[in-house]
C-alpha cells in the first residue's frame, strides 16, 4: 500500500502486475479519495511519477524494490524519509518541495541523478556512497554540502552557493581544484581521497579555517599564502617530501603530515599557535 496524504486522487488500475510505470501527476479532483497502488503486485513498477500533487510525506514505498525512477517534484514534502528499500533507484526528482535537509541516502547505492532545484529552504545536503557524477541546480541558501563517496569528476556549478560554509567532496574522482572562487564564506573544505595533483585555485577562500587533502598526490605544499585564517591543514599521505610555503598561515594550530616522505622538520618555527 502507498499512502499519500492530502491528495485527491481517484484512480482505478487493473492488472498491476503487467505495469512497469505509472504517471499520477496532477490528478487532483473533488473525490478526496486515494485508491491506488495498494496492491503488492505493484512491486514490479520501475517508474513512478507522483509529481504535481500535494504530498507532504513519503511513506509506504517499501514494496517498490524494483523502482529505478521516482518523481516527487512539485509537492509539499519537507522531510526525506522511508526510501531505504529502494535499492535499485537511479533517478530521484525532488525539486519544488519544502525540504530543508537532505541526508540518509547512503542506502541508495545506485542513485545517479538527484534533482533538488527550487527547495528554497534547503540548507544542508549530505549524500554519500551513491553513483552521483555531477551536481547542479543547488539552492543558493545551502550552508552544508557533503557529496562523499560518489563519482564526481569535476568541481563545478557552485558559483551561486555564496552562503556555503562546509563543502565535502571526499572519495570521488576529482583531479583538479577549481571553480571555488565564489565561495568566499567557506570555512571547511575536504577533498580527501581524490586524484588531485596540485594545490591551486584556493586564493579567494579567505575565510577558510579547515582544509583536508588527505590521500591525494599533490607532491608539494604551495599556493596557500592567502589562507591566513586557516587553523587546520591535513596533508597526510600526499607524497610530500618537504615542508615549505607555510609562512602566511599564522593561525595554523594543527598540521597533519603523516604518511609522507618528509625527512626533516623545517620551516614551521614561525607557526606560534602550532601544537605538535
Amino acid at each position: 500500500m502507498l499512502e499519500i496524504t492530502n491528495n485527491f486522487f481517484n484512480l482505478l488500475i487493473c492488472n498491476p502486475k503487467y505495469l512497469n510505470g505509472i504517471q499520477l501527476s496532477g490528478f487532483i479532483d473533488d473525490t478526496n479519495k486515494l485508491e491506488i497502488l495498494r496492491n503488492q503486485q505493484f512491486m514490479n513498477l520501475e517508474r513512478l511519477d507522483l509529481s504535481l500533487n500535494i504530498i507532504e510525506r513519503i511513506d509506504n514505498l517499501n514494496h517498490f524494490i524494483n523502482l529505478t525512477k521516482l518523481l516527487l517534484d512539485n509537492n509539499k514534502i519537507h522531510i526525506l524519509e522511508n526510501l531505504e528499500n529502494l535499492v535499485n533507484l537511479e533517478v530521484l526528482y525532488l525539486s519544488h518541495n519544502n525540504l530543508t535537509k537532505i541526508e540518509n541516502l547512503d542506502c541508495l547505492t545506485g542513485l545517479e541523478k538527484l534533482d533538488l532545484d527550487f527547495n528554497k529552504k534547503l540548507h544542508t545536503l549530505c549524500i554519500s556512497k551513491n553513483e552521483i557524477s555531477k551536481f547542479e541546480n543547488l539552492n543558493i541558501n545551502l550552508e552544508v554540502c557533503e557529496i562523499n563517496g560518489n563519482k564526481v569528476t569535476n568541481i563545478e556549478n557552485l558559483d551561486q552557493l555564496v552562503n556555503l560554509k562546509l563543502l565535502s567532496l571526499e572519495g570521488n574522482e576529482i583531479k583538479k581544484l577549481e571553480n571555488l572562487d565564489k565561495l568566499t564564506n567557506l570555512e571547511q573544505l575536504s577533498v580527501r581521497e581524490n586524484q588531485i595533483t596540485k594545490l591551486e585555485n584556493l586564493n579567494k577562500l579567505i575565510n577558510l579555517k579547515e582544509l583536508s587533502l588527505y590521500g591525494n598526490k599533490i607532491g608539494k605544499i604551495e599556493n596557500l599564502n592567502k589562507l591566513s585564517n586557516l587553523t587546520v591543514l591535513d596533508l597526510r599521505s600526499c607524497d610530500i617530501s618537504e615542508i615549505d610555503n607555510l609562512k602566511e598561515l599564522v593561525n595554523l594550530n594543527k598540521l597533519y603530515l603523516g604518511g609522507n616522505n618528509i625527512q626533516k622538520m623545517q620551516n614551521i618555527s614561525h607557526l606560534k599557535h602550532l601544537t605538535m
